[in-house]
């Protein structure tokens, strides 16, 4: 394949540096194109000026440097380098200038976007071992997931092609129920991420290509052995801020070839390894106790989202109940009071951080509906006691 590697960066000279040196280590593609984004402030230019130093430097690889007379943001930045590469290659390979690589990374991105080219359900590749307790395997180097990852990553051009800043996507996948239950399992946090964008709060790209992935039902490409150390959680990154959550060591293993599958699927195993990193536990089976008991639950905001875990352990949810106008959620429906007589439950469970409010619809449900009073509780501790 014709596959081209994308570097981008903007004011953070020490940080492309060493991502640079790193570089150096690995096999060399044919096509490298550094991106340099416009400078935003005369408070920027220093920094500025000595990363455009350090691209001007480079004598050890050849490369296109491309910059813009004005600033464009990360986001778009990022959107734009990525069309220009893919208008003249097959696939692209994308370092962010504090994503370190391994000296294997080239290597295993390359291989992973040859063998995996024509298996439509395998979206990307990333070379970021995400911070999971997940035994690799005898048989493979890698796992599929279906988050994306945006920290030294590839993809091909026909799964770009879908790409688009589509803010109806939500809508969409509220209104699939296969659709909606990715979503629970791989991070409702993309919701939020989605809106801060929306309102200018967040300047984000890859929730757009995240929520992508999920409609379509694709997979990235994982390996258990990190080959990226993204260096900027250190408070430089514009979304990155201070986590050493994240910051995962390269692995000293060398390789002279990788171990990949000719085809992937995703599995309880990867579901429930990945449920702590986004608070995505869905509604497997497996995560259930053996004698959950069926409830539906009334709320899906904030206070239900930072309590599911506990709830979820418990209870077969059998649907929602929410004043948004969704079909679906965590791919259970989502309905209204009346429909409530369709339902075989064991309890109504109110959701709500507001005690007030709870108590009111606790009132509803019981003089509206006829629903017996023991059989509703109000939050997480009436709901786990019983």
């Amino acid at each position: 394949m014709d596959i081209a590697l994308a570097i981008f960066t903007y004011n953070r000279p020490i940080h492309l540096q060493k991502t640079l040196d790193a570089l150096k280590t690995n096999i060399r593609l044919q096509n490298v194109y550094l991106f340099q984004d416009g400078l935003a402030c005369e408070n920027d230019r220093e920094d500025w000026n000595k990363v455009r130093d350090v691209i001007h430097a480079i004598n050890w690889m050849e490369y296109s440097y491309i910059t813009y007379p004005c600033n464009n943001g990360c986001a778009t930045s990022i959107e734009n380098g990525i069309a220009y590469v893919l208008n003249r290659h097959d696939a692209i390979i994308v370092l962010e200038d504090d994503c370190v690589p391994h000296i294997n990374f080239i290597r295993f991105a390359v291989d992973c976007l040859e063998t995996y080219k024509y298996d439509k359900n395998v979206w990307g590749v990333s070379g970021y071992a995400w911070p999971l307790d997940l035994p690799a395997q005898e048989s493979s180097d890698v796992y599929a997931c279906g988050r994306t990852c945006s920290s030294g990553w590839g993809t091909w051009k026909n799964r770009w092609q879908y790409y688009s800043r589509d803010y109806d996507i939500l809508k969409r996948i509220y209104s699939n129920q296969e659709a909606a239950k990715r979503l629970g399992i791989w991070g409702t946090d993309l919701e939020d991420m989605l809106c801060a964008t929306l309102k200018c709060q967040c300047d984000a790209w890859d929730v757009f290509w995240g929520l992508c992935v999920i409609e379509r039902g694709g997979y990235f490409i994982n390996p258990y052995k990190n080959l990226i150390q993204n260096i900027g959680f250190d408070g430089t990154g514009l979304h990155s801020g201070v986590e050493q959550k994240w910051n995962i060591a390269l692995t000293d293993v060398m390789k002279d070839h990788f171990l990949l599958p000719d085809s992937l699927n995703i599995s309880i195993r990867e579901e429930l390894a990945f449920a702590d990193l986004y608070n995505g536990y869905g509604h497997q089976p497996a995560y259930k106790d053996s004698c959950a008991m069926k409830a539906i639950v009334w709320g899906i905001g904030g206070y239900y989202r930072k309590n599911k875990k506990e709830l979820l352990k418990k209870y077969d949810v059998q649907a929602f109940i929410d004043k948004r106008k969704i079909k679906y959620f965590e791919g259970k429906p989502v309905i209204n009071c009346q429909l409530l007589s369709q339902y075989d439950y064991d309890y109504i469970l109110i959701m709500f951080n507001n005690e007030e409010e709870a108590a009111r619809m606790k009132d509803k449900l019981i003089q509206e509906y006829g629903i017996m009073h023991d059989r509703i509780k109000i939050g997480v501790k009436d709901a786990v006691s019983a």
